[in-house]
């Protein structure tokens, strides 16, 4: 079978900063099912040979992987190489029964990967003063008192802990949205007053804080925090404060009648009868209701590849989250014991074969899965979503990463002056006896990092004070970096990981 495909040719830039060229378009306006989407500011962005190569081997993969029985009936994808879009295509069926083929311009159930929006959402609500981390999920969400378990238990947990699944939190509400049945029927999740009837079915189980216990009726609960601290619906804010800022048109959570066109069937697992394959269409739901802020995104991949592309470098599009909000995003919260996953705000971590460690999420539910990974050193990022349930997702990203691993990445650019002139003091080499050391320089965008290393975005509120996310090759991910002065108010050691650094200035006054 000749596969279907769609794709634009290289090279696709994203605009810097993440914004359409064009006028902005108001999310709430329906879009005509004939509009045609082109990839906005398409300026050429010079892709290296061995780069285009990579690509063109990673889609002939593709494309056999496609043509065997289990795989799923399309695969929509975007690449994003140091941060820039580089690739982007749609292969395979968007609709088995029609034979109409699958597109760029196709919608897919993010499903899972929505909840990093939530999360997005309420760290701006913090940035704001609205809203604290440590605030009480009973004093927002009254209706979260009927939750069963130890009353003490559900009366201390926080919005910490809903974001890192460290809530303890029963998986779903109890109702039944993930097999045939009424809302399947009506074609719409479970609304809010729905999933609260049944809180008193929900349990917190022990030790809260303690470890990850993953919950969708935690993104659900987000959702209404998120609702009731900004005064309007969670779509509505969603789309204000993310999607039109960074540009992402073709994000929606409940769908007129031009994107319930324009959506990919979704199916169930392939099941192998003899020569045949047969796969049970699951209906779409025009509404995700009191799912959207867990489960409930549909998107396209150069959309997600947009969103990506914000929560590698922020600073690239200012006034839509701090990169000190974002690192405390991607920042370790949990580890789940039984993986090597590491727990986010929205976000989780975890190894890849190609040998290194990435962020993003997966998603799955009803026909779809998905999945998002940046590498940690942000050199390659990756977005796949197909129309099955099958769970095939990060086969296409290994599929992709696999060819991309071996492409030559730029000489890191020359440091810029710091963005802010007083990081101009703790520029310089920290070093101790035994070998220990690390050089503090800027980026190209005048942000401090460590050689070699990690980013270092300051912490609000903490004077001196910096947590390190990025690349993980000094084994700094996540640490706290602590900047000593004297009473002068000169620099003179560093604290990280246990270990207390000498600025070199001091320690070459100490040699003289």
């Amino acid at each position: 079978m000749k596969l279907e495909r769609q794709r634009p040719v290289l090279p696709v830039a994203l605009p810097a900063p993440l914004a359409p060229s064009g006028p902005a378009r108001n999310h709430d306006v329906p879009r005509s099912a004939s509009e045609t989407r082109v990839i906005r500011d398409p300026r050429p962005q010079a892709v290296r040979p061995s780069l285009r190569e990579a690509m063109r081997r990673a889609e002939d993969r593709l494309e056999a992987w496609l043509n065997t029985s289990s795989a799923p009936p399309s695969v929509q994808y975007a690449v994003l190489f140091e941060g820039r879009l580089v690739h982007s295509a749609a292969l395979g069926k968007k609709n088995l029964e029609t034979g109409e083929a699958t597109s760029n311009d196709t919608l897919y159930s993010i499903n899972s990967m929505s909840k990093s929006l939530t999360a997005a959402a309420i760290m701006q609500l913090v940035e704001r003063g609205k809203l604290s981390l440590d605030s009480k999920v009973i004093d927002i969400v009254p209706e979260f008192a009927s939750v069963g378990g130890k009353k003490n238990l559900v009366a201390s947990i926080t919005v910490h802990q809903l974001l890192s699944h460290t809530g303890r939190l029963s998986r779903d509400a109890a109702l039944a949205y993930w097999q045939p049945g009424e809302f399947w029927e009506r074609g719409s999740w479970p609304t809010w007053a729905e999933v609260a009837e049944q809180l008193p079915k929900a349990r917190v189980l022990a030790n809260p804080d303690k470890q990850v216990k993953y919950s969708n009726l935690s993104f659900m609960l987000l959702g209404e925090v998120v609702s009731r601290v900004a005064g309007e619906a969670y779509e509505s804010y969603i789309a204000a404060n993310i999607l039109k800022p960074l540009g992402m048109h073709d994000t929606a959570f409940t769908l007129d009648d031009a994107q319930l066109a324009r959506c990919a069937m979704g199916y169930e697992q392939p099941f192998v009868k003899g020569d045949t394959t047969e796969r049970g269409l699951v209906p779409l739901l025009r509404s995700p209701g009191a799912m959207g802020p867990a489960s409930g995104c549909r998107s396209t991949a150069t959309d997600v590849a947009r969103w990506l592309a914000f929560l590698r470098d922020p600073a690239r599009t200012p006034g839509v989250l701090a990169p000190t909000s974002v690192a405390t995003m991607r920042r370790t919260s949990a580890v789940d014991d039984t993986s090597d996953s590491q727990f986010g705000y929205g976000l989780i971590s975890l190894s890849l074969k190609i040998g290194t460690r990435a962020f993003g999420h997966t998603g799955s539910g009803l026909g779809f899965a998905s999945v998002m990974r940046m590498t940690t050193d942000g050199s390659f990022g990756v977005v796949a979503l197909t129309n099955d349930w099958s769970l095939q997702q990060n086969r296409a990203v290994d599929m992709v990463l696999a060819e991309l691993v071996d492409v030559p990445r730029a000489a890191p650019a020359p440091g810029a002056e710091p963005r802010d002139p007083a990081w101009a003091q703790l520029i310089g080499l920290y070093q101790r006896s035994g070998g220990n050391k690390r050089m503090v320089t800027t980026n190209a965008n005048g942000d401090l990092v460590i050689r070699g290393g990690p980013l270092l975005t300051p912490v609000p509120g903490k004077k001196d004070t910096f947590v390190a996310s990025g690349d993980a090759r000094t084994g700094d991910n996540d640490e706290e970096f602590f900047f000593l002065r004297d009473a002068a108010g000169k620099v003179t050691h560093m604290l990280v990981g246990g270990m207390t650094l000498e600025h070199s200035q001091r320690a070459e006054k100490r040699i003289d």
